[in-house]
């Protein structure tokens, strides 16, 4: 599906990449900030939370949704209001995504009950939003042990990306994809193993031109952010500047001029949200 052969290695990183950015902080509070969703031309969704730590960023802290103008360069709540249950929900809001549309989101939350290990695992739920109103269901294949996070919706291809610690993958959070065939129709869940290591691989997403991106824990380093070229089978490190000595994640390409992604400047400081653009 995503052009993947054992024949092929490597290949060159898209040309875009190869420019020279102007880096932007765009979100730098005393919170955690990440979990970037491109909405429209003018605005972005992003999670934020109250305690510090980026290795935190999977289990339990306290998470909700904020809006990002990117003309007005304010931050402002992001509206829940007649989206199910979610504007009253007590537990934490995780990452969302949306389809091209804005018609459907995706987006990640904590069950209301524990799992065997005693913890409360996120789930994905599928929000379809009408004009006065909105149905939200479970996605079919999640399993209530365990976490499924990190939504990225490729409206192109109508692939959903997400990460989950599931049974079966090649251990820690592994990245899964599984294709949208009607509102609530879906293909069996599959493992990206040409990405997934022992390790945890995080915050998935797919360029304009289906080359996907994550971030994978490197010793010394922290979360360095990875390229799957489309057409390859070995993912590659990208240089710098997106990739420092500090924690790197969530790239999002909004088009080939900018680009997201949240990073951790230093060891135990919040991570904050960058935007490189060319001028």
């Amino acid at each position: 599906m995503f052009g993947l052969s054992c024949g092929l290695f490597a290949q060159e990183f898209p040309a875009y990449l190869r420019s020279n950015y102007i880096a932007k902080p765009l979100v730098t509070t005393k919170s955690n900030d990440f979990g970037l969703a491109p909405m429209t031309r003018e605005y972005i969704v992003f999670c934020s939370n109250g305690r510090k730590g980026v290795s935190r960023l999977i289990r339990e802290d306290k998470i909700d949704l904020f809006l990002y103008n990117l003309k007005s360069n304010e931050v402002t709540e992001f509206d829940k209001t007649g989206l199910c249950d979610l504007e009253s929900v007590k537990y934490n809001i995780g990452s969302v995504s949306f389809s091209g549309d804005l018609k459907t989101m995706f987006i990640s939350r904590n069950r209301f009950e524990k799992n065997f290990e005693g913890v409360l695992p996120f789930e994905l739920l599928q929000v379809d939003i009408n004009e006065a109103s909105s149905e939200c269901s479970l996605l079919p294949f999640i399993n209530p042990d365990f976490s499924y996070q990190q939504p990225f919706f490729d409206t192109r291809q109508n692939v959903l990306f997400y990460v989950s610690n599931e049974p079966g993958g090649k251990g820690g959070y592994d990245i899964y994809y599984c294709v949208r065939k009607g509102t609530h129709l879906w293909s069996e869940p599959q493992n990206l193993d040409v990405i997934n290591s022992p390790g945890d691989e995080l915050f998935p997403s797919v360029d304009l031109y289906g080359n996907i991106y994550f971030s994978r824990y490197i010793e010394g380093r922290g979360l360095e952010i990875f390229c799957l070229v489309k057409g390859s089978n070995v993912p590659q490190a990208l240089p710098g500047p997106f990739n420092t000595e500090g924690d790197d994640f969530n790239f999002i390409v909004v088009d080939t001029k900018n680009i997201l992604l949240s990073r951790v400047l230093r060891k135990n400081k919040s991570s904050d949200i960058i935007l490189y653009s060319i001028q």
